[in-house]
This record gives structure tokens, C-alpha cells and sequence, in this order.
């Protein structure tokens, strides 16, 4: 099982992320192959989405912001805030 993110040192300002992983990796954390990441279970699958992404930055750039907007709603201190005073609220 593995999960690879990387994020550029700027993150928040410039708004592209990159994240491969395999299905597995990427399991439970609401991401879309192609949509909001690039998912791949073997090293040739990694190798041509690669490629893919390298000839088609239109299409990068839909998945950095698709992938931007999901980590912000669903990662970002806010976010966890919410939902952690959801939870105690709950109880």
C-alpha cells in the first residue's frame, strides 16, 4: 500500500498539487482518478499517466485545481475543525 502526495512548497499560493497513488493508497480519502488525482496500481499504468499529464497541461491543470478544491474542503485546519465540532457536538 502506498501513498505518495507531494505538494508544491507553495501550495496555498500557487494551487497545484500533484498526487499519484494507487487505488489502495488513495482509499477512503474521496479522490477521483482523472479528476481530482492520477491513480495507478503498477509502475507502466504511473508511467503513462506521466506521460499523459506531460502532454496534456489543460487537463493537468483541471486535476491540480480539482485536487486544490477537494484537499481545501475536506483537509484544511478549517475543515478538520468543523467536523471535529460536529463530533463533539454529537456526543
Amino acid at each position: 500500500k502506498i501513498r505518495l502526495f507531494y505538494f508544491a512548497p507553495s501550495w496555498d499560493a500557487i494551487r497545484t498539487p500533484t498526487l499519484y497513488s494507487t487505488v489502495s493508497g488513495c482509499a477512503g480519502l474521496g479522490l477521483l482518478h482523472g479528476h481530482s488525482a492520477w491513480i495507478a496500481d503498477t509502475p507502466e499504468a504511473f508511467a503513462a499517466g506521466i506521460a499523459t499529464l506531460i502532454a496534456d497541461p489543460g487537463r493537468r491543470r483541471q486535476i491540480a485545481q480539482a485536487a486544490y478544491h477537494h484537499a481545501v474542503r475536506n483537509f484544511d485546519w478549517q475543515a478538520i475543525g468543523e467536523k471535529q465540532r460536529a463530533l463533539l457536538r454529537a456526543q
